[in-house]
């Protein structure tokens, strides 16, 4: 229905208003004092939407009754002008999304305190708070004297592991060659038993016909009982000479496994030293720096240790902020937010990135995150915001 009043609240032009809610029962009078009125009403409505003065038609009533009339419809249509909208909002349903308005704080994207893992004195610091660095960047140096000589000592013990490892392999060649001599002379040995036995052979038969004499076949017999020991002694020698050989091949095991201690010990010398060079993991800005040259800096494993530096990235700033428990059930990720900072005249524009899906335990709110991008560094870590989350709904 559309409604057209002029002149009631002194506008220049008529004030129209269009919403689906029936006016009928006020039309008709229904609670509005009668048949009477709800007629005058309706007939009021209707002149004003073509500009027509009712007081000018034909009526009934007296004029004064209906100059009476009429402005009565004509006030109860402005209020059914101002009550139509907040009617209509009541009676139709909502699709407002869910507001949650929480404060927040800034962090860096990424923040770490850059430790030390070795004592020493610091001989060089090459940067300061506010710089911006890269990461691998050399930003100080330690100086401990100790590990330059204890990575010469491991050099040293290295080359005389690798020379044992190399005596080891001398000694396993004279092994194998001490076993292949024994070998052959257990050969020899065979061969010289083997004809031995065949001359016993015919010596016996000879004497069986008397054609040999007892000293003969004696002595045929005694030089094979010889043949037989020296074959004997080759096979002992054989077995000597194999263990010899495995005895060499774990002595050469147990030079190689010193080696690669001694190489071992080498490496970490070398991780240790390269220690003592502090490099940053990753882009970022210098956001704190705790030490000075000649500074003595304790391992981070001891108790009195500190961080040397803080570095924090700063081209993506995370916004977080705790929603309490009872708006949790709303929140969901890529949920548009608007970030108000203190002291920026214009507001953020950002999505939810990530929500922690558990509720603190001590303050029943769960986390919440947004990132945002800052090209021009602008958005510090510490700062503090207003957020409003505009939740899409509860989740199914």
């Amino acid at each position: 229905m559309k409604l057209s009043i002029a002149g009631l609240i002194g506008a220049d032009k008529p004030i129209k208003g269009r919403c689906a809610f029936s006016l009928s029962p006020v039309l008709r009078g229904e609670g509005w004092g009668g048949w009477g009125e709800g007629t005058a009403m309706r007939q009021w409505a209707y002149y004003a939407d073509r500009r027509i003065d009712p007081l000018t038609l034909p009526s009934p009533l007296s004029t004064g009754a209906r100059v009476k009339t009429a402005r009565r419809a004509a006030f109860l249509a402005v209020i059914a002008l101002l009550c139509i909208p907040r009617i209509c909002h009541a009676q139709s349903p909502t699709t407002q999304p869910h507001k949650v308005e929480v404060p927040g704080t800034l962090e860096a994207f990424e923040q770490t305190d850059l430790c030390t893992k070795v004592s020493g004195y610091l001989s060089d610091v090459r940067v300061d708070i506010g710089d911006h660095v890269k990461a691998g960047d050399l930003l100080a140096t330690i100086d401990v004297p100790e590990l330059q000589n204890d990575l010469a000592e491991a050099i040293a013990l290295h080359a005389a592991r690798q020379r044992s490892l190399e005596a080891a392999d001398a000694v396993i060649e004279q092994a194998k060659s001490a076993l292949e001599t024994a070998q052959k002379q257990l050969d020899r040995y065979k061969a010289d038993l083997t004809l031995q036995e065949s001359t016993l052979k015919r010596q016996e038969q000879l004497y069986a016909n008397k054609a040999a004499t007892d000293q003969q076949l004696d002595e045929v017999r005694s030089k094979t009982e010889v043949a037989r020991a020296e074959t004997a002694v080759a096979q002992a020698k054989i077995a000597g000479a194999a263990a010899d050989l495995k005895s060499a091949e774990a002595g050469r095991a147990v030079a190689a496994a010193q080696v690669d201690v001694a190489a071992a010990s080498i490496a970490k010398t070398k991780t240790l030293i390269g220690y003592t060079k502090i490099a940053a993991p990753f882009d970022g800005a210098i956001s704190r720096r705790l030490v000075n040259r000649g500074d003595l800096v304790q391992a981070s494993l001891s108790n009195r240790s500190s961080p040397l530096f803080t570095l924090q990235r700063l081209d993506v700033i995370r916004v977080f902020c705790e929603v309490p428990e009872a708006d949790v059930a709303f929140v969901q990720i890529n949920d548009a937010a608007t970030i108000k900072l203190y002291g920026a005249a214009k507001p953020i524009d950002a999505k939810v990135t990530r929500v922690a899906r558990s509720l603190n335990p001590q303050s029943r709110t769960m986390r919440t995150e947004i990132d945002i991008p800052n090209p021009g560094e602008k958005l510090l870590p510490g700062m503090y915001a207003q957020i409003t989350l505009q939740c899409s709904g509860p989740r199914p």
